[in-house]
């Protein structure tokens, strides 16, 4: 037999009772889609076999990359409800000005009525003493 076939195509160790990467998990992942994914820069074939230990590393290393995977997913959502949430207070806000602008536009209305009204009494009284 020849001694790559009883090495760790990980750790390189020869060892009885290798893995075969076709094994899968208990959630019917194999050994080798967890290598692929977790070290993509190797060229991983499903005749290589691992040692116990490193399954076990390998379960850690995967289980890591997925934890991370899943909060980068949660981070995302979180970061798009406040992007929504940010985007409704400034719609909102935008709204509230045009109404405030609005309202003071009515008021500088009838703020100038009144001038123009006294203005015109002022030309009155003018008028009325050259008279």
């Amino acid at each position: 037999m020849n001694s790559l076939e009883n090495s760790c195509c990980v750790c390189m160790n020869n060892f009885l009772g290798l893995n075969k990467l076709s094994k899968q998990d208990e959630n019917q992942i194999s050994l080798l889609s967890k290598l692929i994914l977790s070290i993509p820069e190797i060229q991983w074939t499903n005749n290589f076999k691992i040692c116990e230990p490193c399954t076990n590393l390998l379960s850690i290393v995967y289980n890591f990359r997925e934890t991370c995977l899943k909060s980068e997913t949660v981070r995302n959502q979180q970061l798009e409800q406040l992007k929504q949430e940010v985007s409704q207070v400034n719609s909102s806000q935008v709204y509230n000005v045009q109404e405030t602008n609005e309202e003071s536009a009515g008021e500088d209305k009838f703020d100038n009525d009144d001038n123009s009204n006294n203005t015109s009494d002022e030309e009155l009284l003018d008028v009325d003493e050259v008279k």
